[in-house]
């Protein structure tokens, strides 16, 4: 433990900006900055190294907006950034810095509660990458962390205390926002914890960062919400589409059938396809988004229309509404629409996939599928349940083969009978 606290210096001013400045003998380690109490310590950041020790602050007041930038005259500071916003810190080139010169940088704003103005900070490093693990020019620093840079040889940085990943605050509040239009997914330009500009650009995009760089409360549940001018993303696209292969857990903790909500507020995703998800170790819950080319899951990936509802699902020419393989199970459990169009199948199933409808499906106009309505194989099984519409759909009503059962058989919309195997099942 140290034996006091470091000696705190009057504040003054840098490029027009509020400092905090704290000076701390040679032998002394620096420590983050985490509220803004003066000689109070309350709380510690989300990234606060083990074995420092926190140091109080004068008079509390931090930076406001930015950018900041750090010069050679303030080593063995810590520059504490707030303000609710997003905004840059910049650390330059070593150049003209001391070896040895050591700098931390805290962002002081608090966690969001769903209405309260917080920021995210974009700290770059002269000549060095940044923390995450990316080949982003720049760390993004959230309520709560701190990071430390230290010159270690001549005219060279070494970023000496990164911050861990962030922990989304519990509660089930914490939103991610993404805006088609008006979003951007350029590293440094958007933090996603406020609509507009500071939005994503694309849903695929706020997932894969939510997994490089945060963590999840395994008990509690975030949304990643389409927001265009602070309202509906009805008749807004999202041209990416999903890619989701997490291994072992996107964001860590993120567990169970609800723990990632992706809340599309009416907006259409428009890759090919649609949704494309891999793995099972965590699961996207959909709701008000327009699949317009289909719903795919692999190797034991589990899609779950469980929540919210309100989903529609189409296909493009040639494709397949909803398709599982490898022990993968999408399961409507909410009313679902099935687009009017031509596709070459509604359903198909191969290598033990599974598919569960457990509430109704609405055909919402003519539907033709080409090569059938259901085609199962290798062990594959569905439960079709109830249908509204299926006076809609052209067809083959299904086609069994390898073992395959199909439920619910009589539910089954076509002009065609089926077919079945001789060791398949269809009742």
């Amino acid at each position: 433990m140290w034996a006091a606290l470091c000696a705190l210096n009057a504040i003054s001013r840098f490029d027009d900006w509020t400092m905090i400045k704290q000076r701390c003998p040679s032998m002394a380690l620096l420590g983050a900055v985490s509220v803004f109490i003066a000689s109070t310590i309350s709380s510690v950041p989300q990234s606060a190294a083990q074995e420092r020790a926190l140091l109080s602050t004068v008079n509390g007041v931090p930076f406001t907006s930015g950018p900041v930038t750090v010069d050679n005259v303030h080593c063995g500071w810590n520059y504490v950034l707030g303000g609710g916003a997003f905004y840059t810190a910049q650390v330059p080139s070593a150049s003209g810095f001391p070896l040895g010169c050591r700098v931390t940088i805290t962002n002081a704003d608090p966690l969001p509660t769903g209405s309260n103005a917080t920021g995210a900070k974009w700290i770059t490093v002269g000549g060095i990458h940044g923390c995450q693990p990316t080949d982003w020019e720049g760390t993004y620093l959230y309520p709560l962390q701190t990071m430390e840079v230290t010159v270690v040889t001549s005219e060279e940085w070494q970023i000496t205390h990164c911050p861990n990943l962030w922990q989304i605050p519990s509660g089930n509040q914490f939103v991610l926002n993404w805006d088609p239009v008006n979003g951007s997914d350029r590293p440094g330009v958007a933090d996603g914890l406020a609509t507009g500009s500071r939005a994503f650009k694309t849903a695929n995009n706020a997932l894969d960062f939510a997994g490089k760089v945060m963590a999840a409360n395994i008990s509690s549940q975030f949304t990643v919400k389409c927001t265009y001018n602070g309202g509906s993303c009805a008749g807004q696209s999202d041209p990416l589409g999903i890619h989701w292969p997490p291994h072992g857990g996107s964001p860590i903790g993120s567990q169970g059938g609800s723990g990632i909500i992706l809340n599309c507020n009416g907006a259409s995703l428009t890759g090919h396809p649609s949704y494309n998800g891999f793995f099972a170790a965590a699961i996207i819950q959909p709701t008000g988004c327009n699949f317009v080319n289909g719903v795919e899951v692999s190797w034991g990936a589990l899609f779950l229309d469980v929540g919210a509802g309100g989903n529609t699902y189409c296909a493009a020419e040639g494709g397949a509404v909803f398709q599982a393989t490898y022990h993968s199970l999408i399961v409507l459990g909410k009313p679902s629409t099935i687009c009017a169009g031509k596709v070459r199948i509604l359903l198909a199933l191969y290598m033990h996939g599974e598919f569960e409808n457990d509430s109704m499906m609405t055909f919402s106009g003519p539907l033709t599928a080409a090569n059938g309505v259901v085609i199962e194989g290798g062990l594959s099984n569905a439960i079709f349940g109830k249908v509204d519409g299926g006076s809609n759909v052209t067809g083959v009503k299904w086609n069994l083969f390898q073992g395959s059962a199909l439920s619910d058989s009589a539910n089954v919309p076509g002009t065609s009978p089926g077919r079945t195997c001789s060791t398949c099942t269809a009742d």
